[in-house]
């Protein structure tokens, strides 16, 4: 059977990678078996600090928090995305097929949190629970929010974890209705 994996991050601003939460979900072709949440501190300081080392109550530019409620004070204390990677690495690593939706936004994530840290970039099939919408149910518009009212699925967006879940049912709502993605 093959091993999937959705991912879904969330971002502290406008860069892909001020990450700040990831949520990992394993399932297979009929239900989901493993979900997993972490929240990750922003590896770079996008306010440009000088003071940096002498100021450790900094804060990071948290431009997105009007849209997932995330903010600098749950993350202080989180690991940064290098150490969170090497927790979710093996179970991305290992995956046939990781479904996200608007895959393009989580893999950019991935390639410069990679990047920042000298990281080796995975090799991934990527699968787009959005291009899924599109294709066998054509759903529009096709927002991860739109997709979910469509076929009942509970969401709470922007909430990682909850967004990697709607991938993933979404590839298995498209499996039961015996659509063959790969």
């Amino acid at each position: 059977m093959d091993k999937l994996v959705a991912i879904d991050f969330e971002t502290a601003n406008g860069y892909r990678d001020s990450v700040c939460s990831v949520g990992v979900v394993e399932f297979n072709k009929k239900k989901i078996t493993k979900s997993e949440h972490l929240y990750i501190k922003p590896s770079k300081y996008y306010n440009d600090d000088l003071n940096y080392e002498e100021d450790p109550f900094f804060d990071y530019d948290f431009k997105n928090t009007f849209i997932h409620n995330i903010s600098w004070n749950d993350v202080s204390d989180a690991d940064e995305f290098e150490d969170a990677w090497s927790k979710i690495k093996n179970t991305i690593n290992s995956a046939d097929y990781v479904i996200a939706h608007n895959y393009s936004f989580e893999k950019s994530a991935i390639n410069e949190c990679c990047d920042y840290f000298h990281i080796n970039k995975p090799s991934i099939n990527w699968l787009c629970s959005m291009k899924i919408a599109r294709d066998v149910w054509n759903i529009r518009p096709t927002k991860l929010s739109d997709v979910c009212k469509y076929h009942n699925i509970d969401l709470n967006h922007h909430d990682a974890l909850s967004d990697a879940e709607a991938s993933a049912k979404i590839l298995i709502k498209a499996f039961n209705d015996g659509i063959k993605i790969f």
